[in-house]
């Protein structure tokens, strides 16, 4: 049995037996509801240039990222990081109020990556960059992040080839490589001059 009051909680008995003849009394005690006061919440509108960035609260990791709506955040001082690939992390100070939607300047991210043109002679020659396939050339890798990187170059009948890269942060690399052949030229003189050659097992005309 459940009793109901608009501003209090509900009442309830959960099994109440009468019997022939009986009367019996019930009485409830109402509770006021608690009172939540939203309004002293803070709603924070937040975005960031590039979008995707992961947001952390301190170093809690909100599990969301930009643009984000935060829109029960207590008052009080906040530092807000933003974390994206290729990009620096970057720290924010918010002081929120009581009540108040706060709407900062989106918030820019600095880059932190390299770019790489790379090109070969012959053209169409296998990409490796640290042991990932990247297609062929000629290629862009525009977002590299800073560091050490293995750079291999491969065709049929040429000699691979390889070279490491200290990057920097802005450094902009556009090279052609060119690689060395792997085969050689045999001139053959037959007479007569439709004769067959056979070479690796494979025939071919003379001529």
């Amino acid at each position: 049995m459940r009793f109901e009051k608009a501003g209090f909680e509900n009442c309830f008995f959960e099994e109440v037996v009468i019997k022939a003849g009986e009367k019996k009394e019930l009485t409830c005690n109402f509770k006021p509801k608690e009172k939540k006061d939203y309004l002293a919440n803070c709603i924070l509108f937040i975005k960031t240039v590039p979008e995707g960035a992961s947001i952390y609260i301190g170093e809690n990791d909100t599990k969301n990222s930009t643009p984000y709506t935060f829109k029960q955040l207590t008052p009080g001082s906040y530092e807000i990081i933003f974390k994206k690939k290729y990009y620096k992390p970057k720290r924010i100070k918010l002081n929120l109020k009581q009540g108040e939607v706060s709407r900062p300047e989106p918030v820019l991210l600095e880059p932190d990556f390299a770019k790489i043109n790379i090109d070969s002679l012959p053209e169409k020659a296998m990409v490796m960059f640290d042991k990932k396939n990247m297609g062929t050339t000629p290629l862009k890798l525009p977002m590299v992040e800073p560091g050490q990187h293995t750079l291999t170059l491969s065709a049929p009948l040429y000699y691979a080839f390889e070279e490491i890269f200290n990057l920097k942060t802005g450094d902009a690399i556009d090279k052609t490589f060119e690689l060395k052949p792997a085969h050689g030229s045999l001139v053959v003189t037959v007479k007569p001059d439709d004769a067959m050659i056979s070479i690796d097992g494979k025939e071919r005309a003379a001529g």
